[in-house]
């Protein structure tokens, strides 16, 4: 993931989430940035967080952009599944000539 601000500038934080765990009444999000800097990176999430929250994940931005990572991914699979199958059988890829 990547996050920007006007503070930053041109630069970018590249962070990943780990893990997280409910507190009391938040929910605590464990992370960490990867570049520029390594610093260990935690997001609170309120009561009041959760509406805007659930907006932004069931919007159709996000159902759009996790459908089509997802049709990627399993396109992906079904092709080493299917690479892996041809080469169990005896069969090698044979590259076909364009035009003739």
């Amino acid at each position: 993931m990547r996050a920007w601000s006007e503070g930053l500038g041109k630069t970018e934080l590249v962070f990943e989430l780990n893990n997280c765990e409910l507190k009391s009444n938040e929910l605590v999000i464990y992370g960490r940035t990867l570049k520029p800097a390594k610093w260990k990176l935690r997001v609170t999430v309120e009561e009041g967080d959760i509406r805007m929250l659930l907006s932004i994940v069931f919007s159709k931005a996000a159902f759009k952009f996790a459908y089509l990572r997802l049709c990627a991914l399993l396109g992906s699979i079904r092709k080493l599944k299917v690479k892996g199958n041809l080469h169990k059988q005896g069969f090698t890829e044979q590259k076909i000539p364009r035009g003739g």
